[in-house]
């Protein structure tokens, strides 16, 4: 997963080359790993996601695959800092 500092914002996009067309991602978000491993899920059908943040501010991200009902292992926290 790579994260891209963006004004306002950290674009993170990730590959996942085996997705199939029903395949989802939830995807958690905190200041911190730890903060993002703890936080609620939210549901996005693409590889990329961007996090709402002030400048110079932090984002960290988690990302599971759903796939027919079942999540895989999730990954490993990545974060940026948004310009």
């Amino acid at each position: 997963m790579t994260a891209e500092p963006q004004a306002a914002a950290v674009r993170f996009t990730w590959n996942y080359p085996q997705q199939l067309p029903t395949d989802t991602f939830q995807i958690k978000v905190g200041a911190t790993p730890e903060a993002a491993r703890a936080a609620s899920p939210v549901t996005v059908s693409t590889k990329l996601f961007s996090a709402p943040a002030a400048t110079g501010q932090s984002v960290c991200v988690v990302v599971t695959v759903v796939r027919g009902g079942q999540l895989s292992p999730s990954s490993l926290a990545t974060c940026g800092t948004a310009s």
